[in-house]
């Protein structure tokens, strides 16, 4: 019968292989605690950026990496009526994260080619991790409160109705105000306020701002906290007992990250206990735990000199976190390169967000000793050669895009002659993204009334539709295969006047501004439409008279039989300073030059006449006004008792 294999472990050189069994040596020392190693290499930052190129019906549901499509070579019939307007021509991902990451690294001349024949692909099984290099005594534990400002939103809000407090009819900067009073005070009077910003931070209700550009403003007062991610290693003997008393409040901010550590921190407490003895301690309790990729025996002589130790690639952890807060890990992306400091990851899906942490892996030389467990062969002090992964400083992006649509152009209107009715026609504004999926016809009957939806039609033909960010009645859909840009008003005739515009909306709810507005009426005489233009397009949803083709001021102004007239000048204020207190000169008191003038014309006889009209200050300084009404009233006093 052949004698078992020997089992070759490492061990720390500076540590012998000793088993110590024996009492204290008096009454005031111990047994040595069992150690927590650590190790500390350098980190990378990353900065992320979501691409989103154009639209794909299962988008949200299929992964874009997986749905490259040559636009050139695909018939336009398996492609769908939102392809046809590609101007590319080529093959492109449908939208894509790309990363860029920052290396904190000086790489050593003398070390240059040092690890050039690793690649961290061959051994990605063989990796430690910075946050788990440590002996069998600990685990390594780490959390991250990425849902803070909501977290912290629900239980303000859940705090109004244990409380009593109403907020129903309150915004909800109101609702802050309100809760800022009743709770306790905080020590600093400056930090109140951000009761108030928690409430009312709309972030938390699944809104956002975004700037011209579509990018999302930050305004999230918890955005330090979400960022934290809090690590720790800890004694296998207690660790469940620590995740238990951590889970007993559940309105702490990690409840939800612990709760979910309290079944395998309790079966490692469990196990460590249940094998461990506190009257023996053996070597293995200060021995590292490692995995060498490969090892060469050493002499004695050269032990205890300096060891090489080179970034050779890459490791980027991948999470992904579901429109349903489901998080999921994903495959790592991996580099075999230092230099490459740029990645694009196209196996993302829309809608969902995407946690990525960079990891600098080093080759790092170790002085160790080989021990066979059988005791067959002798210690022989070795120099290992491992793979050792830094935390990394991790960055979220949400695979969103924000750019609304630019709005419908070449508006154009028709009678139809069977029915009377209006017909509204219009074209597919540029759409790069081929994301516009309905379209949106409005009417008001004058620029002082706001515009009424005609109808919508909705062509998505997305798996998934996102919901819109606006109700709309359903009797007022009209449910198309594929886009028709015609509408009919039935509700025109040849005696009214409205005033139309179009606008678009894409699959992800973000609406265009209006297009072009017309004021659309009928001539009786003529037999013809008469179209007036009342605004040009881009005049936002909210504010459609934002370009109105109207004056402020009315030019010109009809009289008849008068013979006389008056003329007042009444401004606000006398003069306009500017900021280094200097006046602007905006009023003209100069009565050999006039500055203003009134044109009259007489249509009757075909006559103009101009007036010249100056300015002169007769404005009284506010002392002298004082004192001649205190002298008018003295004398009205005097008159009055006589």
């Amino acid at each position: 019968m052949s004698s078992p294999s020997p089992v070759i472990t490492l061990q720390d050189q500076d540590v012998n292989s000793v088993l110590l069994t024996a009492a204290p040596t008096n009454d005031f020392s111990s047994f040595p605690s069992r150690p927590i190693g650590q190790a500390d290499v350098s980190e990378a930052k990353a900065s992320a950026t979501f691409v989103y190129n154009f639209f794909l019906p299962n988008e949200t549901s299929a992964y874009a990496g997986n749905a490259v499509i040559n636009i050139g070579t695909t018939p336009l019939s398996d492609l769908g009526y939102y392809y046809f307007n590609n101007s590319s021509g080529n093959s492109q991902l449908p939208m894509y994260n790309k990363l860029n990451l920052t290396i904190p690294v000086t790489i050593d001349p003398s070390t240059a080619t040092y690890g050039l024949d690793v690649k961290v692909s061959d051994h990605l099984s063989s990796i430690i991790f910075e946050e788990n290099f440590t002996t069998q005594n600990a685990t390594g534990l780490f959390f991250q409160e990425t849902k803070a400002s909501k977290f912290v939103y629900t239980h303000l809000s859940a705090s109004a109705v244990f409380s009593g407090i109403d907020l129903n009819a309150s915004s909800l900067a109101e609702a802050g105000r309100i809760l800022n009073k009743v709770v306790n005070p905080v020590t600093v009077a400056e930090k109140r306020q951000s009761v108030v910003d928690m409430i009312a931070n709309l972030s938390a209700e699944g809104c956002e701002y975004i700037d011209s550009n579509g990018n999302v403003i930050q305004n999230d007062v918890l955005a330090n906290v979400a960022s934290v991610k809090i690590g720790s290693s800890i004694s296998n003997l207690m660790i469940g007992d620590v995740v238990n008393v951590a889970t007993e409040d559940p309105f702490s901010i990690y409840f939800d990250e612990m709760k979910a550590s309290v079944s395998v921190a309790s079966t490692i407490q469990r196990d460590s206990r249940a094998s461990t003895r506190a009257n023996i301690i053996t070597t293995q309790s200060f021995d590292g735990i490692i995995k060498p990729i490969r090892m060469q025996v050493i002499d004695s002589s050269s032990l205890n000199t300096p060891r090489r130790s080179v970034p050779v690639g890459y490791i980027i952890e991948k999470v992904e976190i579901t429109p349903d807060g489901v998080i999921n890990r994903l495959d790592p992306i991996v580099s075999d390169s230092i230099t490459s400091t740029s990645y694009v990851d196209s196996q993302v899906r829309y809608g969902h967000i995407y946690i990525y942490t960079p990891r600098i892996v080093f080759l790092m030389e170790m002085e160790c000793t080989a021990t066979d467990s059988t005791g067959a062969i002798q210690d022989q002090a070795v120099l290992a050669e491992v793979l050792i992964a830094g935390r990394g400083i991790d960055v979220e992006v949400k695979c969103e895009d924000l750019a609304p649509p630019l709005p419908p152009y070449d508006v154009k209107f028709n009678i139809d002659d069977l029915t009377g009715h209006l017909i509204v026609s219009w074209d597919f504004p540029p759409n790069p993204t081929r994301d516009i999926k309905y379209f949106q016809v409005f009417r008001r009957t004058s620029i002082n009334e706001a515009f009424e939806m005609l109808a919508m039609h909705d062509f998505n033909d997305a798996t998934s539709p996102q919901p819109l960010r606006e109700s709309v009645p359903y009797y007022k859909v009209i449910k198309q295969s594929i886009p028709i840009n015609v509408a009919i008003d039935e509700g025109w005739n040849t005696s009214s006047k409205y005033i139309y515009s179009v606008v678009a909306v894409d699959a992800h709810g973000l609406s265009s501004s209006y297009s072009a507005q017309f004021e659309v009426s009928y001539d009786r005489f003529k037999q013809r439409l008469v179209i007036k233009s009342i605004s040009r397009s881009g005049a936002p949803k909210i504010y459609p008279n934002f370009f109105l083709n109207y004056d402020t001021f009315i030019d010109s102004a009809k009289d008849s039989n008068s013979t006389r007239m008056r003329i007042f000048f009444d401004p606000e204020y006398f003069d306009v300073l500017d900021g280094s207190n200097r006046s602007l000169g905006l009023l003209k008191f100069d009565e050999s030059n006039p500055v203003h003038r009134i044109q009259i014309l007489n249509t009757d006889l075909q006559q103009t006449s101009i007036l010249n009209i100056s300015l002169t200050n007769k404005h009284l300084p506010a002392s002298s006004v004082s004192n001649d009404l205190a002298a008018a009233i003295q004398s009205l006093i005097r008159g009055s008792s006589v």
